[in-house]
């Protein structure tokens, strides 16, 4: 497997955790992580939770595959994503409503909201991943894990969102 392909799996992978941290199982615990996250510590609950998930995934035949090729640097890859988006949420939420003409957060499907943040972050955050590359992603891992409508509807927004930040090429 390439980087190229191992990096989609990290995004994937944070894809899917911070999916399920929406769910209210878990709403004590992000509540919990966003204050953490906020004051700047590194605390042992995200440790938790991810090797929680990680357990989750583990019991599926799929997904057991995909984690068992992450390596390390995947992981922190992944990590990275998921804590940015965390620490990043409201300003991201912001940036995605700006680009998204008459839709709310609120009433946004979770799969492609969840997209829009990983990619709203990568796209302002992470220097080194074009705009293009993180639109495409976006894009694949709608069209896997969304409705039939989610990668057209991701397309547009993150394309308004390139035309702001259009310093990447």
């Amino acid at each position: 497997m390439d980087n190229k392909e191992l990096k989609s799996l990290a995004r994937i992978y944070a894809f899917q955790f911070l999916y399920h941290l929406q769910l209210n199982h878990f709403s004590e615990s992000r509540e919990k992580l966003q204050e953490d996250v906020n004051k700047g510590s590194n605390s042992e609950l995200i440790e938790g939770l991810l090797n929680e998930f990680e357990t989750a995934l583990l019991e599926s035949d799929e997904q057991k595959e995909t984690l068992t090729k992450l390596g390390p640097k995947e992981k922190s890859f992944a990590k990275k994503l998921i804590l940015g988006v965390i620490k990043e949420t409201s300003s991201l939420e912001k940036e995605i409503e700006k680009c998204s003409t008459n839709w709310n957060i609120e009433k946004m499907n979770k799969v492609d909201l969840t997209l829009l943040l990983i990619a709203c972050f990568e796209i302002q955050h992470i220097e080194y991943t074009p705009n293009k590359v993180v639109i495409n992603e976006a894009i694949n891992i709608a069209k896997k894990f969304g409705t039939n409508k989610s990668s057209s509807f991701i397309n547009g927004v993150l394309n308004k969102l390139f035309e702001l930040n259009n310093n990447k090429q």
